[in-house]
């Protein structure tokens, strides 16, 4: 089963990784140095980085409609958390729905430090759903 192997494969996981390290990096920069801001350049690295874990959760998704299973429900589980995170990603970007309703003073607003712990969770997250899936544990 191909799908199978491509799903179980490192590449797409690591490219994921690779990326939320950069963002990761930025955002501690950012934080740091006291930034409240992010560059742009943060979010033109971030969500690319997020097309290899689409590919995933599609493959998964493909698998899980073929009649496979993963050893462990936890992996499932790490999906959506991944899919939430990803959500909060999205609304908290500038401009996004999650930033305008609890930020109501733009200028005390860190965004440097909320981008650094969502990206350290997602990281872990994609780190933790691989181990889940290849070893299920």
């Amino acid at each position: 089963m191909i799908l199978a192997r491509w799903h179980a494969s490192l590449v797409l996981p690591v490219l994921a990784l690779a990326g939320d390290t950069l963002c990761i990096a930025l955002a501690l920069f950012g934080d740091l140095t006291r930034r409240y801001r992010m560059p742009y350049l943060f979010w033109w690295i971030l969500w690319p980085a997020q097309i290899p874990l689409g590919i995933q959760a599609a493959v998964g998704v493909g698998l899980l409609a073929r009649g496979a299973h993963p050893r462990t429900g936890y992996h499932i589980m790490y999906g959506g958390l991944i899919v939430l995170t990803l959500a909060a990603l999205y609304g908290l970007r500038p401009g996004g729905a999650l930033r305008r309703a609890p930020v109501k003073d733009e200028g005390a607003y860190r965004e440097s430090r909320w981008m650094l712990l969502l990206c350290l969770f997602l990281a872990g997250l994609v780190g933790r759903a691989y181990m889940t899936g290849v070893l299920g544990r």
